[in-house]
């Protein structure tokens, strides 16, 4: 009988350690199923940050041109606003203009002046 009973408890232990490790395994299936939708996710976020500093990269290289057309069409509107050439005289009339039709205000005025005096100041100096 006490041979019956230890078998008996064996048994018993076998099968809780056999339902144990069955459901240890489904635990195990389900965390890779997890880990491999996560890698997946990981794998996206990676392609995604590329494209988006790629897509940055283009951005500031088109920003960088727009500054420097911006600076070109600032010097040309410079040298022809305030310059003392007679010839030049006739873009007083497209000043009064932009700002009629607010394009420009009385202080983009000012600051494009301040801007063509200060450059002009600074080539003199070069020229002494």
């Amino acid at each position: 009988m006490d041979d019956f009973e230890n078998n008996f408890q064996n048994y018993t232990n076998i099968d809780d350690l056999e339902l144990e490790l069955k459901q240890k395994n489904q635990r195990i299936k389900t965390l890779e199923r997890q880990n491999i939708t996560k890698q997946n996710k990981i794998a996206e976020q990676r392609e995604e940050n590329a494209l988006l500093k790629e897509e940055n990269s283009k951005l500031k290289e088109l920003l960088k041109a727009w500054q420097e057309f911006w600076k070109r069409i600032l010097e040309f509107l410079q040298d022809k606003f305030f310059s003392s050439k007679k010839e030049d005289k006739i873009y007083e009339q497209v000043i009064d203009e932009l700002l009629d039709r607010n394009i420009l205000n009385k202080e983009d005025i000012d600051e494009i002046q301040n801007g063509y005096y200060s450059n002009e100041k600074d080539n003199e100096d070069l020229e002494l």
